[in-house]
């Protein structure tokens, strides 16, 4: 079986079972509903998605960006869950869920495997695992102090590094791949569904 490592350099702020983002209204033109469900497309081309039954234009899901809906307009979704839409080799719309965000105080690292056998999130230097055992259409998170860091991913002999500062509210996703190629994603949050605006 082949094993995707992703490493990276950072100091961990304690293990925390879920992720957290803290969303505000204000980032928003209407109001975010209580319990709002969001979902984001990462590199699709869909003319539309079907999100638990509910058929939706690409329009509404701009690449990269997590939309609100209110529970009601996604009724078959977990009530204040993230969802990561993605393109695979055997489907062009693949629904990942991903771990809770419950604590705003963090900074969350998200692994995010789209068609690799097994991703792993660990810190260089022969660091412990921070997010490990991903499996394929998996996604797995770990909440870290904010730090200003040097990020290193390898993936079956693919380098890639980059230096972020980790602020809190500002998390990133690593989305790995069979082909070893890993994307580095600030998370983004937009527009509510109009749809689900009352």
């Amino acid at each position: 079986m082949k094993r995707m490592v992703v490493l990276v350099g950072l100091a961990l702020g304690g293990a925390s079972g879920g992720v957290s983002a803290e969303i505000e209204d204000g980032l928003y033109g209407a109001a975010v509903p209580e319990n709002a469900v969001f979902v984001r497309t990462i590199d699709t081309a869909e003319v539309s998605y079907d999100l638990f039954g509910v058929m939706v234009p690409s329009a509404e899901l701009p690449d990269g960006v997590f939309v609100a809906f209110a529970p009601e307009a996604l009724p078959s979704a977990t009530p204040g869950a993230h969802y990561t839409v993605v393109a695979t080799k055997s489907d062009p719309a693949v629904v990942i869920e991903e771990p809770n965000r419950d604590n705003p105080s963090k900074v969350y690292l998200s692994l995010l495997n789209v068609d690799a056998s097994e991703a792993t999130l660990a810190v260089a230097g022969g660091g412990p695992d921070i997010i490990s055992g991903v499996g394929t259409g998996q996604a797995g998170a770990r909440g870290v102090n904010p730090i200003s860091v040097s990020l290193q991913a390898r993936v079956d002999g693919m380098v890639t590094e980059v230096d972020v500062v980790l602020r809190r509210k500002q998390n990133l996703t690593f989305v790995t791949r069979a082909n070893g190629s890993v994307k580095v994603i600030n998370d983004v949050y937009g527009p509510v569904f109009e749809g689900a605006a009352k």
